[in-house]
């Protein structure tokens, strides 16, 4: 798609008024909102190699502890075969956590947690003597708590309570079914395991929200410089792997401080602010847009040739030029525009684009340069 070149000055047309008020109050994909608190983890890459190390020793100690007290008879069982086969299947579990690498690990995750389940049940069911063998169960309840999605804890839950039940039956007690230990147990259960869903989602949403601090500009709501670097690279990437074109604008407002020395700061805050607003309604849900200095910002342009690129920055300099939403005061841009053709690196091509920029203020102001050197008045 090649955008026209407005060719005389106007004024916002109506659906123009329309994108910047729905600009305004919906964030677009490029302006990075703020989180909303977490129904469902993602838990950090450093938490789920915590948790695999502290998850395999708990499998392996309890595998051990379950053999030691076989061997010195602490306790009894008519099913042996069953005992050293369950303890037998949390060593392999506690393996396969070991072994296992990439994006995969929630899935096996999932699997190591039902196992777990499965054989603390048929634990509970062939030994006689220990009753604490139940707490096993908060074993894998603990770690859905931490790393599952409230469904999958919830199913989790509900496989825990019919394993421990059907455990407590196959021992076949006198007495009948023990409804106290049982109601009991399942109560500490879950006061537990919400208690870590609690922390663990507030742990997630803080985690988000610092992260979202850290990489957004707190008055405009674009990137900062490092969150536009960080996501530059990965589209220039994207760019380079397709052999597809992409394409740098640097935006330089002119003359900025005389804003701020005239009017004051604050209505200076409400003309970056009123900039950005003509900025993103100027701009694509694919452009990559950030506020990478005090009045600089910057426009990745994905898919965008050089010459789209340009009419795109026109366009947006013939509505800066001509707005007054501001207390009157009127703005305009210096533009530096560079693609990837011809250069190394999205590095380069953000040095190619400053280059412009600063010629186009050297050579007037309220311009379009291209990296090599061409103005557009």
């Amino acid at each position: 798609m090649v955008w026209k070149v407005p060719q005389t000055r106007f004024r916002l047309s109506p659906w123009q008024e329309r994108g910047v008020a729905v600009f305004s109050r919906f964030p677009k994909h490029h302006q990075s909102p703020v989180p909303p608190p977490a129904a469902d983890l993602t838990p950090e890459r450093g938490s789920i190699l915590r948790w695999r190390r502290f998850a395999i020793l708990m499998l392996l100690a309890g595998a051990a502890g379950i053999e030691a007290v076989l061997a010195v008879g602490s306790v009894t069982t008519d099913q042996p075969v069953l005992v050293h086969g369950a303890a037998g299947w949390l060593v392999a579990l506690a393996l396969i956590l070991a072994l296992q690498r990439g994006n995969s690990f929630l899935g096996v995750t999932r699997l190591v947690i039902g196992s777990t389940i499965l054989a603390i049940t048929a634990l509970v069911a062939a030994i006689d003597g220990v009753e604490m063998v139940a707490l096993f169960f908060m074993w894998p309840l603990l770690g859905a708590a931490y790393l599952l999605s409230r469904m999958e804890l919830a199913v989790a839950t509900v496989l825990t309570a019919c394993g421990y039940a059907f455990g407590l039956l196959a021992r076949d007690e006198p007495g009948g079914f023990p409804w106290v230990d049982y109601v009991l147990a399942l109560t500490v259960a879950l006061a537990i395991i919400a208690v870590v869903r609690a922390l663990a989602e507030n742990l997630g949403t803080t985690i988000d929200s610092l992260r979202h601090t850290s990489t957004t500009d707190p008055l405009t709501g674009l990137l900062n410089r490092r969150g536009f670097q960080r996501r530059l690279s990965r589209h220039y990437d994207r760019a380079v792997v397709d052999d597809r074109p992409i394409t740098a604008l640097l935006i330089d407002i002119d003359h900025f401080k005389r804003i701020n020395d005239e009017h004051g700061h604050p209505v200076g805050d409400r003309a970056l602010t009123r900039f950005t607003e003509l900025l993103g309604a100027s701009c694509r849900a694919s452009d990559l847009v950030a506020r990478v200095g005090g009045e600089e910002f910057a426009v990745v342009m994905p898919g965008a040739t050089l010459e789209q690129a340009i009419a795109r920055a026109e366009q947006f300099c013939a509505i800066l030029r001509d707005d007054r939403a501001i207390n009157g005061v009127q703005m305009t841009a210096s533009v530096g525009v560079a693609a990837r053709q011809g250069l190394e690196g999205w590095e380069a091509m953000l040095a190619a684009a400053d280059a412009a920029v600063y010629e186009a203020k050297r050579t007037g102001r309220d311009r379009i340069v291209t990296s090599d050197s061409t103005a557009v008045v």
